[in-house]
């Protein structure tokens, strides 16, 4: 998490979404986990980092104050059952566009 805080609030926002929607493609049990709010390690850990980027990025201007990390997490499960990659990455686009406005 380090490496994310240490880059721009906007970019680790945006970094860590593709690295999680590119985890989430791959591994559908982790997307059912997290959206069942499971308490494994994983879960907890992907929880945690959504937050403190989201944190991070919203104590800078870099995304809209009315999102949660809740939010953020549920818009990747979300995407990440889209059929093809073209698709799930111009839905992450639309997404990180509107956390920015």
């Amino acid at each position: 998490m380090d490496d994310l805080l240490a880059a721009s609030p906007g970019t680790a926002l945006a970094d860590w979404l593709r690295a999680f929607l590119a985890h989430a493609r791959t591994d559908r049990g982790l997307v059912g986990a997290v959206a069942c709010d499971a308490t494994d390690d994983c879960a907890g850990a992907i929880r945690e980092t959504a937050s403190c980027v989201l944190h991070h990025a919203q104590r800078t201007g870099a995304a809209r104050p009315d999102v949660t990390a809740p939010d953020l997490i549920r818009l990747v499960v979300g995407i990440a059952q889209a059929p093809d990659d073209t698709q799930a990455d111009r839905l992450l686009a639309l997404v990180l566009d509107a956390l920015t406005r």
